[in-house]
């Protein structure tokens, strides 16, 4: 039986949207369909080290669902995998016929999970606007099932056959965005659920079961960091921070009966109280 136009369509799709990403990426993609999770590319960004013969360093990883067109994405099939993902998501519209891939970030999807939990049903709107978190987020029904429409805006768009200088601004924006939502979703993986967008100029702070549980132990570990970091400023500046030191152990004596035993905490008491900076 002779192949069907539409899915030799939709591998050229897959193929030139490959050929893309490999310009600022190293790939690589399912190879049996029980590696199938719902993305087309595992990719990882990559920086050239200038020199005699360039070098291409590794930076941060990210995973792509490749589509033909700028419609609704139905995410439902991947909604389990995605809120396990560790790896910042984006939809990757990719259109041979005009040489361009645009790269469209999830970076609203673990917000989306930490604030409704899982929907039975999920649908992406590709936009070139970029929404607020809240406004990316949509609750089209409740009950009998959590249905939800999140917004994922774009990001980027390129060709191939673009000058380093272009690509290297496309990779540096990327870089920046995969660090940003990397950084929330480590958070949410921790039960720490603070969420940060744009640059800080939005954030989210959620309180509910999830975090109350260990709202106390990450308290306690941004403590001990706290008395460390202070610790070294000291001595790097060899005269001691008295003032804040006072108001840091008082403010820890205050809250310490309520928070678990931390080991790390008390040696960072111990060695802040004990801090000498020589003259």
């Amino acid at each position: 039986m002779p192949p069907l136009e539409r899915l030799r369509e939709g591998w050229t799709v897959e193929r030139f949207a490959e050929f893309a990403l490999s310009k600022l990426a190293f790939i690589s993609a399912p190879t049996t369909v029980a590696d199938d999770i719902g993305v087309d590319f595992q990719c990882t960004l990559f920086r050239r080290l200038p020199g005699p013969h360039v070098q291409l360093l590794p930076t941060l990883p990210f995973a792509v669902q490749v589509k033909s067109s700028a419609a609704i994405v139905d995410l439902t099939t991947a909604r389990h995998h995605l809120h396990n993902f560790r790896t910042p998501f984006f939809v990757a519209v990719a259109r041979p016929g005009h040489g361009r891939v645009s790269l469209f970030s999830g970076r609203y999807i673990p917000y989306l999970f930490a604030l409704h939990g899982m929907p039975s049903s999920l649908r992406a709107v590709l936009t070139t606007s970029s929404p607020g978190p809240d406004a990316a987020i949509r609750v089209t029904r409740r009950r009998p099932k959590l249905c939800i429409r999140v917004s994922l805006p774009r990001l980027v768009h390129f060709q191939p056959t673009d000058s380093h200088e272009r690509l290297e601004r496309v990779r540096i924006t990327l870089e920046k965005e995969c660090r940003e939502v990397g950084i929330n979703q480590y958070h949410s993986a921790v039960g720490q659920y603070l969420f940060r967008f744009a640059d800080g100029r939005h954030r989210r702070i959620l309180a509910g079961p999830s975090s109350a549980q260990s709202f106390r132990d990450i308290l306690s570990d941004r403590l001990a960091e706290y008395c460390r970091n202070l610790e070294r400023l000291s001595q790097s500046r060899r005269r001691l921070l008295r003032p804040e030191r006072e108001a840091v152990l008082s403010a820890i004596a205050a809250v310490r009966p309520y928070l678990p035993d931390n080991p790390a905490l008390r040696r960072a008491i111990a060695a802040l109280r004990a801090l000498a900076v020589p003259p």
